[in-house]
């Protein structure tokens, strides 16, 4: 897999995260939250062994000297490299929450305009252009990032 979401792991009371990942030469980005921590671990070692295709969410590429637990944390960039990307709250212009931008998005933005009822409409994610209130902007931006 290219990517991996253990956005819903707690890790906390984890200890050993020995090749939790290792020889993923094809993963690229593991989404984490919060609840993401190594503080209980004890056993890091070839975590990310072999992990060659991975980036952080701030840019950080493998390195084949930072392997274990030191780079499992969501990515701050130069300042504090991490192998991990932060989980967003929502996917913009996922109006319908199904975690992917398609037409039926245009379609339930367009419906709620037209103060129909639409199920699983997420406002925050319809703003796509972040101007206060939902309207045919939003959906024409859809559009947009559908046609990119």
């Amino acid at each position: 897999a290219e990517e991996l979401d253990l956005s819903s792991f707690s890790t906390e009371k984890v200890t050993n995260m020995s090749s939790m990942f290792a020889l993923n030469s094809s993963l690229k980005t593991i989404y984490v939250s919060d609840k993401w921590t190594t503080s209980a671990v004890t056993s890091s070692g070839m975590m990310f062994g072999g992990c060659n295709s991975i980036v952080g969410g701030k840019g950080t590429t493998y390195d084949e000297t930072h392997v274990n637990a030191a780079y499992a944390h969501i990515d701050g960039g130069a300042d504090n490299p991490g192998y991990f990307t932060e989980k967003p709250a929502f996917l913009r212009g996922d109006v319908n929450g199904d975690g992917k931008v398609t037409i039926a998005d245009v379609t339930a933005v367009v419906s709620y305009i037209l103060g129909q009822p639409v199920a699983n409409f997420k406002a925050e994610a319809a703003n796509v252009d972040g101007i206060e209130g939902i309207t045919i902007e939003d959906a024409k931006a859809i559009v947009n990032m559908i046609l990119q």
